[in-house]
C-alpha cells in the first residue's frame, strides 16, 4: 500500500511497509519512567472466594487491572486540557489519519551558551533545544501539519528513568517559533517540552496552545485543537526530512493518552516504484 501526498506543489509517495514505530511501550514493573511516577502495575481481578483472574494462579483467563500514568510511563499525546480546567480531551482533537510531518534532529545545548531564555524556573546549566538551531535546521515551519524533534537516538524498548535528572526541554524562543507556525501537532523525544521542575508555570505548553500565564479555561486558548506528543523514540537511522505521520492515540477521554506515532518516509513520486498491489490511498 502507498500514501500519495501533495506537498508544496509536489506529489510525494510513501510505502506503508516502511512504517517506523516511534513509541515507547508501557511496561508493567519496568520500562520508561518520568516525573517520579514509578512504574506501571498490573493486578489480577479478584472475583471472590480466593480466586483471581490469572492463569498462573489457576484462573481460566488473564484479566488484569492496569495502573499507569500516560505522562510518565511511555509515549503519550496531550490536549490543551493538560493545563486547563475543561476540554477538549485528547481523543476529541487527535487526528485519526495521516498528516505531513517534518523530522529534525537538534542537539541540546546549555542554556547559558544558547543566548536564549526560559520563562519558568531554570538554571543556566540546563540543556535546552534552541530556537536558533530549530530555524537553522528547517528554514521555517510553514506548510506542515506536524513537527517531530529528535535529540537522542534511544531504542524504543530501552528502559529509561528520567525522574530527577532534569532532562532537556525547549527554550522560550524555540517554543515561540513553533507556536507562531502552521504546526498543529508537536512530537518530541523529551519527557516534556517544559522543564521537569518549572515552578508550576508550563510556559512552553502555554505558548504552543496560546494561553497566557494563569489562564485555565480552554476558551481562552488561541490554538485549542493542537496536540503535544512526548517521550517518543526516534531511531538513529531516521533522517531529517518530510514524512507522513499517524499519531494513533488511544481513544481515552482524558487530558492525555498513550499513543503510537508512526512515520512513513515520503519521496518524490517520480522516484518511487509502485507497490505490488498497485493500490494506494491519498492524503
Amino acid at each position: 500500500m502507498q500514501l500519495r501526498v501533495q506537498h508544496n506543489g509536489r506529489e510525494l509517495v510513501g510505502v506503508l511497509a516502511e512504517a517506523i514505530d516511534l513509541s515507547r511501550p508501557v511496561r508493567v514493573g519496568g520500562g520508561t519512567s518520568a516525573f517520579g511516577l514509578g512504574h506501571a502495575a498490573a493486578e489480577p481481578v479478584d472475583i471472590g472466594g480466593g480466586r483471581r483472574l490469572a492463569t498462573r494462579e489457576g484462573g481460566s483467563v488473564n484479566c488484569f487491572d492496569l495502573t499507569c500514568n500516560a505522562h510518565g510511563h511511555g509515549t503519550h499525546t496531550e490536549s490543551v486540557r493538560h493545563i486547563t480546567d475543561d476540554g477538549p480531551n485528547v481523543d476529541a482533537v487527535a487526528p485519526i489519519g495521516w498528516m505531513v510531518a517534518r523530522v529534525v534532529w537538534l542537539r541540546p545545548v546549555p542554556l547559558r551558551r544558547s543566548g536564549e531564555s526560559y520563562l519558568g524556573s531554570c538554571d543556566k546549566s540546563d540543556k535546552i533545544v534552541s530556537g536558533a538551531a530549530l530555524l537553522a535546521a528547517t528554514g521555517g515551519l510553514d506548510g506542515i501539519d506536524a513537527l517531530v524533534i529528535g535529540t537522542e537516538p534511544y531504542h524504543r524498548h530501552e528502559a529509561v528513568d528520567f525522574s530527577g535528572k532534569n532532562p532537556a526541554y525547549l527554550s522560550a524562543e524555540a517554543a515561540a517559533v513553533i507556536a507562531a507556525s502552521d504546526v498543529q501537532h508537536l512530537v518530541v523525544d523529551l519527557p516534556s517540552i517544559d522543564r521537569e521542575d518549572d515552578g508550576g508555570t508550563t510556559p512552553n505548553h502555554r505558548a504552543f496552545w496560546g494561553l497566557k500565564k494563569g489562564e485555565r479555561a480552554s476558551a481562552t486558548a488561541s490554538h485549542p485543537q493542537r496536540t503535544i506528543t512526548e517521550l517518543v523514540c526516534l531511531p538513529a537511522d531516521v533522517e531529517a526530512g518530510i514524512y507522513a505521520l499517524s499519531l494513533q492515540v488511544a481513544p481515552i477521554a482524558s487530558d492525555a493518552a498513550p499513543s503510537r506515532p508512526v512515520l512513513v518516509p515520503l519521496r518524490p513520486a517520480s522516484s518511487s516504484a509502485s507497490d505490488s498491489s498497485g493500490q494506494g490511498s491519498s492524503m
